[in-house]
């Protein structure tokens, strides 16, 4: 990644002229553009040093983690733009979602996991022609990319001289949950073939016999049921059980395909971690933006948050490839400090005596529910809310603390969109007048975010541009 301004200027002369502009035009409107964030980031390198350490902890087997800490409008989404373009440039498979207690809750690790596969995103970034794509009419082309990868890096990996003799199910890890890995086998493998009777009406019995009993048979609808089983999407058992019947897959029936506890689909990430590195990639970087959105759910959904974020922050066993990075502000950390952990709650807890040594009849079934048992008891239980105290069990998690920027920190930022504009749109204003004018203007707009502080830079830019230009031909 950029360090210094010999790298800046490098990027700069080998960028087209439309990529300049189209920078330009999102950082006018407010927005995050990949260039303007690999053009504009500040403090890389510690923020690259605190990253690296993580890096290093992924690579020998350790669990890691990352935690952004900043003020609203600190610039928060931007350093997760930056390390998503950096873990890209790695070849790292990366996915980014934003959290929000309405959309996309952190407790509802169901609707987490959909946002994360449908924000999935691998380093080449390229769509590989399938000879299955004319049966996908009804899914998107980021869906149809991972089926296009990992059809190619399963048969590249069976293909190699150590896995002769191995099977698919060998590639596919075993922290993966069945439904999953069910799923990734039969995307893997070639539909069976139907035996072709010839339909006479000599023998229309045979003929009816072999309707029903290859009437799940649907060949062209496989792909749009096995991506979305796949994404997390509610799929009728039954249509991804003939699914999976028909793409071979001999172990379908030895478990459940419904995944009923929902960790199952936090074990499914883990487990993908893995298997992206055996098809060639260094891990699987998650980025949840706005993680402070956990604070604002009731406390029931908290208990449940917190859960997922410890065994994510200290695992048991370090997933293999795994790399979560959260984006929170200060107030998750205050809230979570002023957290009452050792609240309890009541459980009452009822005993029938009378009915322990024998089987309930249907008339103690009813008196059972009209409460009417004469020696039935009660007792009171004081239970923990939360399993532990979190804001002590996460004093060592890795935080890397944002900051404002300094005055010559806005003066290079300054230095640098006034040559991006420049070189955009042709034109040669006075650097140093214009950096002079620029920042005496943001001087006034110091409670501004910084987004917006780039929008008033590039604001300031365009008058200017159009000055000269009415000049000009005036």
């Amino acid at each position: 990644m950029m360090q210094n301004n010999h790298d800046f200027e490098y990027i700069l002369s080998k960028t087209p002229n439309f990529k300049l502009r189209q920078a330009v035009e999102r950082l006018r409107e407010g927005l995050f553009d990949p260039l303007g964030v690999r053009l504009l980031t500040t403090g890389e390198i510690t923020l690259n040093h605190h990253f690296e350490n993580q890096i290093e902890n992924l690579q020998k087997g350790k669990p890691a983690h990352f935690c952004v800490c900043g003020a609203y409008g600190q610039g928060k989404s931007h350093t997760l733009n930056y390390i998503r373009q950096r873990s890209l440039e790695e070849k790292y498979v990366v996915s980014t979602i934003n959290l929000d207690p309405r959309e996309v809750p952190f407790h509802n690790l169901k609707q987490v996991y959909r946002s994360i596969m449908e924000n999935l995103t691998f380093p080449d970034n390229t769509t590989v022609a399938t000879t299955e794509n004319e049966d996908m009419t009804n899914s998107n082309s980021d869906n149809t990319e991972f089926a296009d990868i990992w059809k190619r890096s399963s048969r590249n990996w069976l293909s190699l001289p150590e896995n002769r003799g191995k099977t698919i199910i060998d590639m596919i890890p075993e922290t993966i949950p069945h439904r999953f890995k069910a799923i990734l086998t039969a995307m893997a493998q070639q539909t069976i073939k139907i035996p072709n009777g010839k339909l006479n009406l000599k023998q229309k019995s045979r003929v009816i016999s072999n309707l029903k009993k290859y009437a799940g048979f649907q060949p062209r609808e496989f792909p749009w049921i096995l991506l979305n089983a796949f994404m997390g999407k509610d799929i009728p058992v039954t249509l991804l059980r003939n699914a999976l019947k028909y793409r071979q897959v001999s172990f379908y029936n030895d478990e459940s395909l419904a995944c009923r506890d929902p960790r199952l689909y936090l074990e499914a990430i883990k487990g993908y971690a893995s298997l992206f590195q055996d098809m060639g990639y260094k891990g699987f970087i998650v980025l949840f933006d706005e993680a402070e959105s956990i604070m604002i759910a009731t406390i029931r959904n908290r208990t449940k948050s917190y859960s997922i974020l410890h065994d994510i922050f200290s695992p048991q066993k370090a997933p293999k490839g795994f790399f979560p990075v959260f984006a929170f502000t200060d107030d998750f950390f205050t809230h979570l400090n002023d957290e009452d952990f050792e609240q309890k709650k009541s459980i009452v807890k009822k005993r029938y005596p009378s009915l322990t040594n024998q089987s309930p009849t249907d008339d103690a079934l009813n008196i059972l529910n009209l409460n009417k048992v004469q020696d039935s008891s009660e007792s009171h239980e004081e239970v923990h809310i939360f399993e532990k105290d979190y804001s002590k069990a996460w004093r060592n998690i890795n935080i890397y603390k944002l900051r404002n920027l300094n005055s010559k920190e806005w003066h290079d930022i300054i230095v640098k969109l006034i040559n991006i504009h420049s070189l955009a749109y042709n034109w040669h204003p006075d650097v140093a007048l214009m950096d002079k004018t620029i920042f005496s203007k943001l001087l006034k707009q110091s409670d501004a975010e910084s987004r917006m502080k780039l929008k008033l830079i590039v604001n300031i830019l365009d008058i200017e541009q159009q000055k000269i230009l009415i000049s000009k031909y005036s």
